[in-house]
């Protein structure tokens, strides 16, 4: 009995180091016609609401939504989204938050502390950070990411990876995932702020920034895990 609880004691800090968030995320604007489906049940979805942990939210044409996720990261929902929180953990105080967009658009608005990530995972690829402000369209073969401010890693089907600084876009699709970046057109940095609310007359950036060559998340770590590894995993 003693040696059972001593083993409890032993263990409960490494169970303790990376688990689920308690808190689902919260509705901060909706419109008409954007349902939750939870269990299989669609609901109009309501400013105010919790969706918790693996519920689909889905936008119909001409609606929107904005989300936040329990990090703290603001999501965007634009018309024809269908958008789901699949994982949310922390631990030593880093967060691990893991989202998939299978249509439609959003625009993601994260401020995460050092050592953590969000990733949003589409049909054509992964895309994942810390700091700044991305948008990503989707079809059934393609997303398009673009950057507006931070720097965030787009992993393509194949595993390989382009690094976007703010004002550069690249178009993936499962054949073709290793699309170089280019410079963002007014219009595609306008639909982020479009997405999240903001005044879309204002671009976020005026230039693009040059291309990157070296990988800044080489070694991102997550509770000694490597991120890299863990957004490419096919488990996610």
């Amino acid at each position: 009995m003693k040696l059972a609880k001593l083993a409890t004691l032993l263990l409960a800090p490494l169970f303790l180091a990376c688990v689920a968030f308690a808190a689902p995320m919260t509705v901060s604007a909706a419109s008409d016609n954007v349902t939750v489906v939870v269990n299989g049940k669609a609901t109009a979805l309501k400013a105010g609401a919790t969706i918790p942990v693996g519920a689909t939210i889905k936008v119909a044409k001409g609606a929107s939504a904005r989300v936040t996720l329990p990090d703290g990261t603001v999501v965007g929902l634009g018309e024809g989204a269908t958008f789901a929180l699949d994982s949310a953990a922390e631990g030593d105080g880093a967060t691990a938050t893991v989202a998939s967009l299978s249509g439609g658009a959003i625009s993601v608005q994260a401020n995460l502390k050092k050592g953590s990530s969000i990733a949003i995972k589409t049909v054509a690829g992964t895309i994942s950070g810390t700091k700044g402000t991305f948008s990503v369209s989707t079809t059934a073969s393609s997303a398009t990411v673009v950057s507006t401010e931070g720097r965030w890693r787009v992993v393509g089907t194949n595993g390989k990876t382009a690094v976007l600084a703010a004002g550069q876009t690249v178009y993936l699709t499962k054949d073709n995932p290793n699309a170089a970046p280019r410079p963002a057109t007014r219009s595609e940095k306008a639909q982020v702020a479009t997405l999240l609310g903001k005044d879309a007359s204002k671009p976020a950036v005026a230039d693009a920034a040059p291309v990157l060559t070296q990988d800044p998340f080489a070694d991102f770590e997550i509770d000694g895990v490597d991120i890299k590894t863990h957004v490419n995993s096919p488990a996610l």
